[in-house]
């Protein structure tokens, strides 16, 4: 350790290596530092597969489930797996068959379906939060040691269920009467139900089961947060229809394309920046959700005051930051909780998406839109004015402040956590897939 001073290494991380009695010299020897890879739950029993494509031994480590370490001088992106790049293919095909069956389904059930498109719309989101949760639970109990069988299921079960649909999936005349809209109104009220029901008996079967992270305040200041984020922004999405109508817009299409649009931005450089301020100043990533719910408070204070342009403002604010929870709270989960169970974890989490719908969409926006509407000839009512969603948005904007306050709390509980990982980030990465403080668990590490 005399000769600490000596080595090529920032100050801060030889105090960090001194604090944690650990060898300086390690980081500066190549054929020293510890490499790992990890295996995907279910697949050990390929171990010897990937041995020969590595051509090297590797070892089981006691001490991290699931990984392995390999000889110093092997490197992972010479394996004819890494550089075919073969899933990079198989998620791209994967992600843009999602993407054509979403809007044929949605464009079609809007046709179908103008008086309640907001119900609409938040259903069929909800039900792709319920999907994502049910195939996860069906996985992990009868698929979790054979995932290639899983990974049959989906490329059959899905695809079977489509051709069935298909076959009912067309556009019919909308509801012409106020009876007409009266019964479609209390079909969509029966599948609301039935998502409600399915979600909350996922979610108790979820958290009863033998998972610590449940138990933890950390996963539920998460869960609880996100909800304040997608719940708010899923209730502007599934009500703009009648929001544009209220403020004197009888197409609302422009702003339905400011919210997809822009909350592809808001993916996009969430994703990067906060990944780059982690490895530049360990700025806690939860920092990134804290600022989305304040921007967002203020996109819905702007739609409150309904002043000519606030839609359009708040519109954009809106996409943004639901952009920016989707990609910003994933990896925080991946962070604070680990991958071991992280298809559970995402399943939990994006239960969010029917309940946020239900209670902000279906609850309390119309409710509060009833109390203010007034009945038309023929049946039905209608609202038009400011004051329509006046105390929807001033009641979004104030969950918003709740989520925020939420998210600044867990980013002072995680500092860190992320402080950890910035250095792991920095300095624990030599050409290797996986490279931890002298093979140790960066929990071990003193701080």
């Amino acid at each position: 350790m005399e000769d600490a001073e000596k080595l090529p290494l920032p100050r801060a991380f030889l105090d960090f290596l001194k604090e944690n009695e650990l060898d300086p010299s390690i980081y500066t020897a190549i054929d020293s530092i510890p490499r790992y890879i990890r295996l995907k739950p279910g697949c050990e029993a390929y171990i010897e597969e990937v041995q020969a494509e590595m051509k090297c031994k590797l070892r089981k480590e006691d001490w991290l489930a699931g990984f392995y370490s390999s000889p110093p001088d092997i490197q992972i992106a010479s394996s004819k797996a890494y550089r075919e790049g073969k899933m990079c293919v198989f998620l791209c095909l994967g992600g843009n068959s999602s993407t054509w069956l979403n809007t044929a389904v949605l464009v079609t059930c809007l046709r179908n379906f103008p008086k309640n498109r907001g119900p609409v719309s938040g259903i069929l989101k909800g039900y792709v939060g319920l999907s994502t949760a049910i195939f996860t639970d069906i996985c992990t109990a009868l698929f979790s040691s054979d995932p290639s069988t899983f990974l049959l299921m989906l490329a059959i079960v899905p695809a079977v269920i489509c051709f069935i649909a298909v076959l009912f999936l067309r556009e019919s005349p909308p509801a012409s009467t106020f009876a007409e809209e009266k019964q479609e109104t209390q079909f969509f009220n029966i599948f609301n139900i039935v998502a409600i029901t399915v979600a909350v008996y996922l979610l108790a079967f979820d958290i009863t089961g033998r998972h610590e992270m449940v138990k933890t305040l950390d996963f539920w200041v998460v869960f609880v947060s996100f909800l304040c984020g997608v719940g708010t922004g899923l209730c502007v999405m599934n009500n703009m229809g009648q929001i544009g109508l209220a403020l004197g817009y009888s197409d609302v299409s422009i702003f339905i394309s400011f919210i997809s649009i822009w909350g592809f931005f808001g993916r996009i450089f969430s994703g990067s920046l906060s990944e780059y301020f982690i490895r530049k100043s360990a700025m806690p990533r939860p920092l990134w959700n804290a600022a989305s719910q304040i921007l967002m408070c203020l996109g819905y204070v702007a739609m409150a005051m309904a002043l000519p342009g606030s839609l359009y403002i708040g519109s954009m604010i809106v996409g943004i930051c639901y952009g920016v929870r989707f990609a910003v709270t994933v990896p925080i989960a991946s962070e604070l909780f680990g991958l071991k169970y992280f298809g559970l974890l995402y399943n939990i989490i994006i239960l969010n998406l029917p309940l946020g719908s239900v209670i902000f969409s279906g609850l309390i926006a119309g409710f509060l839109y009833d109390a203010q509407a007034t009945s038309v000839p023929g049946g039905g009512n209608v609202c038009i004015g400011p004051n329509c969603y006046m105390l929807v948005f001033v009641i979004m904007a104030i969950t918003c402040v709740l989520g925020c306050g939420l998210d600044l709390f867990l980013a002072l509980r995680t500092k860190n956590v992320y402080s950890k990982i910035q250095l792991e980030k920095s300095y624990g990465h030599f050409n290797t897939v996986g490279t931890d403080l002298k093979g140790l668990p960066l929990s071990t590490c003193k701080f």
